[in-house]
């Protein structure tokens, strides 16, 4: 007990790490992923976490189908309501993601076979993995979640071996915790597990295996299920099951070439965490061979569906064939969704510290000089990891700060009740960030919103089309035809009665020759800004007309 409370103290030493550079600025980026989830764990700690109001005002948005995952948000959002700022909230689930990285692998390098000083090198192995990070920094959590696949892949293969019913239970609760935290990866679990049901029963089986793997399906079923069932009645109300096979061309970048992976330019794992997966036949304990074939094969094939739609050797595409394997796929219903087959090398990040680990295991049973060249060789695994993020650009980056000024904070305090108009009005993508970014400041319902804006009702021309304001003021300058006094007037009590109880002006979107016009106009209907940032923001209040 003491020695295993020792492992998870040595794999926190890492979220402390993160923790001590500071947690009220994120941990990620400024990018969409990043900023997208922390407004929804602002959300989440407002009601509901799945639906809100407070973007593509005044039409309720249904979130479920939008993020690829919601454990981090449950985190976040119960850390929010508890009291912490958004940012912070996030910080605290990305932490979360990475010590159970650390775990996780832990568990499995011991179930298959490894010591536990040498588990617990694969476990700060998984923590400092480019893979990880380089998620961590994009502020996509969900696909952080690999330390629960480790997890279920561990009690998995331990109740086939003879744990007790206790351990299939854990695995169900560990595949139940995948599904809630990344659906990418659910999937990926489920046809993991189908692929390696075949090499668990030739390997042989303890008694009761099948009754504990009945367990382990059933505990995951009842907790995740309903979850599960709600995801996809919701998501298939707004996404074509085989959306993928008219998305090909996203999947291209975002796909791996044959030898090209393992070149130095590629996020992925250290080639020295994945080199020792060439000695599994010779370090992989005997009664773990059979299924160590099984895992070989299934990487092999992990590889070979992440070439993506166009396969390529050393570049993705350069082989110029019309087909491959990954087009079969896409058509699968539900499986079109998945659409970043480089995601697929989820496999490779979870064996590769596993195969350190038993290597490690090897050298460091031959006695005390054999232990301490194994703990010098995980020391110089992870600074090899830690290298490779280095060169990937992975540990000095500009975090993302959700900047204040007392102009917001007046637009959040201000008795006026509504919401806010942005404009110019910009497409999605990264300019819609600031408004998002300011949202999370003043707290009012906007009209925007900054990801996948095509499932919702917040595209930028549409808009254009509802409001004369919006169609004035671009972000390319003043529209041709400038509405008339009356033709604004009416506008501006159509926004009133809409619910908008503000305009504000971001001024860096609007030319310089156009701006003197545009203040001269706006004061004429809506008087002086109530709040402003000299040369940058401009906030109108919007007249009612309401008694």
């Amino acid at each position: 007990m003491r020695a295993s409370l020792s492992a998870l103290l040595v794999l926190s030493v890492a979220p402390v790490v993160h923790a001590a550079r500071g947690l009220e600025v994120a941990l990620s980026r400024r990018e969409l992923d990043s900023v997208g989830h922390i407004w929804t764990v602002w959300n989440a700690s407002l009601g509901d976490p799945t639906r809100t109001r407070m973007a593509a005002f005044p039409d309720p948005v249904d979130l479920l189908p939008i993020l690829g995952g919601w454990l981090d948000i449950f985190v976040g959002g119960a850390l929010a309501r508890m009291g912490a700022t958004p940012v912070t909230a996030f910080n605290g689930a990305l932490l979360l993601y990475v010590w159970l990285a650390g775990v996780g692998l832990y568990a499995l390098s011991r179930v298959a076979g490894a010591p536990r000083w040498a588990a617990v090198a694969a476990g700060v192995l998984a923590q400092t993995d480019p893979f990880l990070l380089h998620h961590m920094v994009g502020g996509r959590s969900e696909q952080m979640a690999s330390g629960l696949v480790a997890l279920a892949l561990a009690g998995a293969w331990a109740s086939w071996r003879g744990g007790g019913a206790r351990v299939a239970v854990l695995c169900g609760l560990a595949g139940a915790a995948v599904i809630y935290a990344s659906w990418e990866y659910g999937f990926w679990l489920a046809l993991a597990m189908v692929w390696l049901a075949p090499f668990a029963w030739w390997s042989g089986q303890a008694p009761g295996s099948l009754r504990r793997w009945g367990l382990a399906a059933f505990t995951c079923a009842v907790t995740a299920g309903p979850f599960a069932l709600l995801f996809l009645g919701r998501t298939t109300q707004v996404r074509e099951l085989t959306e993928g096979q008219t998305l090909m061309d996203w999947a291209l970048p975002h796909s791996v070439a044959l030898f090209g992976w393992f070149g130095d330019t590629e996020i992925r794992s250290s080639i020295w965490v994945l080199a020792p997966l060439i000695l599994l036949p010779w370090t992989l304990p005997r009664e773990h061979r059979r299924m160590g074939i099984g895992v070989a094969l299934g990487l092999v094939l992990t590889l070979v569906m992440a070439l993506g739609p166009s396969p390529g050797v050393w570049e993705v595409g350069d082989l110029g064939l019309g087909w491959s394997p990954y087009q079969s796929f896409q058509s699968l219903p539900v499986l079109g969704w998945f659409h970043t087959p480089e995601r697929l090398m989820l496999g490779w990040f979870l064996a590769g510290p596993v195969a350190c680990a038993l290597l490690l295991a090897r050298i460091g049973g031959r006695g005390r000089v054999g232990l301490l060249m194994g703990l010098l060789g995980a020391a110089g695994l992870v600074a090899s990891n830690l290298h490779k993020a280095h060169l990937d650009d992975l540990l000095r980056v500009q975090r993302l700060h959700i900047a204040t000024d007392p102009a917001y904070d007046t637009l959040r305090d201000h008795p006026r009740a509504g919401a806010v108009l942005d404009l110019p009005v910009v497409p999605a993508g990264i300019r819609a960030l600031r408004y998002t970014e300011l949202q999370l400041v003043h707290q009012r319902a906007i009209p925007a919103h900054a990801t996948l804006a095509h499932l919702t009702s917040a595209s930028d021309q549409a808009l254009k089309e509802r409001w004369t304001l919006a169609a004035w003021l671009t972000d390319e300058g003043l529209a041709d035809e400038p509405p008339d006094d009356e033709a604004l007037a009416a506008d501006i009590a159509a926004l009133d009665a809409a619910g908008y109880g503000f305009v504000v002006i971001h001024i860096q979107h609007i030319p310089k020759q156009h701006r003197a016009t545009t203040r001269a106009r706006l004061k004429a209907h809506l008087g002086r800004p109530v709040a402003s940032i000299l040369g940058r923001w401009w906030c109108y209040e919007i007249p009612t007309t309401s008694p």
